[in-house]
């Protein structure tokens, strides 16, 4: 067999998917992917995203969930959004619905939680493990631990050598569904000002109106396109999560709500 052929013959190991809050004006995400590339040298890294607010958990769990089940089975979806690193909190290998999910026992999977069933979940061993090195830094686990676990994982090692199986973790967050609840809150604003929130409905119609104080959104779209100028409106989002939306324009700037904000919610 030639050269070539052995090559297309070879598998490609499983991408490795980076969520982070490092941004890309320092050396972090580089980094992490210079470990990758030395242990994995053939690794696929995607980056889904590394624009995370700073430190801001819940955006993150919110990001990872409306993407990992577009990545085939066998990715390695990592998270480090870790406001905790270097204490005692735990680092979380888990495998559900075909993937692996490497993140800080900080919230970050819980929304990923709440729909989909641990196959196991395994304690990530800092200290005496062989994947990561000698000397750990306190500040940087992206670096020094989670990029050479996802690395080894995509090579081939059993997920049972980073550590220790543990029961899995109780997802701590649930989404509003049809009159669940009166309340709800704004789980992430994008680039484009449209504001989402945590509220699961099939149909808009379900909706009256979406409050926070005397501002009041009542104007149901099925498209953005469809909504009057300068008027904010809500509709299903591509998420499959109601959010608000203003044409041409942001709803967060002109509501002046962001990630958090609390919403009273009138059913139809």
């Amino acid at each position: 067999m030639s050269v070539l052929r052995r090559l297309m013959t070879v598998r490609r190991p499983s991408p490795i998917v980076l969520l982070t809050d490092f941004g890309y004006e320092d050396q972090y995400v580089g980094s992490m992917k210079g470990v990758i590339a030395s242990i994995c040298p053939r690794a696929w890294v995607i980056d889904l995203t590394h624009d995370v607010r700073p430190q801001h958990v819940a955006q993150a769990a919110f990001l990872l969930w409306t993407a990992y089940r577009f990545f085939p089975n066998g990715s390695v979806l990592v998270g480090v959004v870790d406001p905790g690193v270097g204490t005692t909190r735990r680092i979380l290998l888990v495998k559900a619905v075909g993937r692996f999910f490497l993140a800080p026992d900080n919230g970050l999977l819980d929304l990923v939680l709440s729909d989909e069933h641990p196959e196991f979940c395994i304690d990530v061993a800092v200290i005496g493990s062989r994947y990561v090195p000698p000397t750990v830094s306190r500040t940087f686990h992206g670096r020094d631990v989670f990029a050479p676990v996802a690395a080894h994982l995509v090579k081939g090692v059993p997920p049972g050598k980073f550590g220790t199986r543990i029961a899995p973790p109780r997802s701590q967050t649930a989404f509003v569904t049809l009159r669940s609840s009166e309340r709800g809150t704004v789980l992430h604003v994008d680039r484009f000002g449209n504001v989402v929130t945590d509220i699961r409905i099939d149909d808009a119609g379900w909706l009256k109106a979406l409050e926070v104080g005397r501002r009041r959104v009542t104007t149901r779209v099925r498209t953005y396109g469809e909504a009057p100028f300068r008027t904010p409106c809500f509709l299903i989002g591509s998420s499959g999560l109601v959010e608000v939306a203003v044409r041409n324009g942001s709803a967060a700037k002109m509501l002046g709500w962001d990630i958090g904000t609390q919403l009273k919610i009138r059913w139809a």
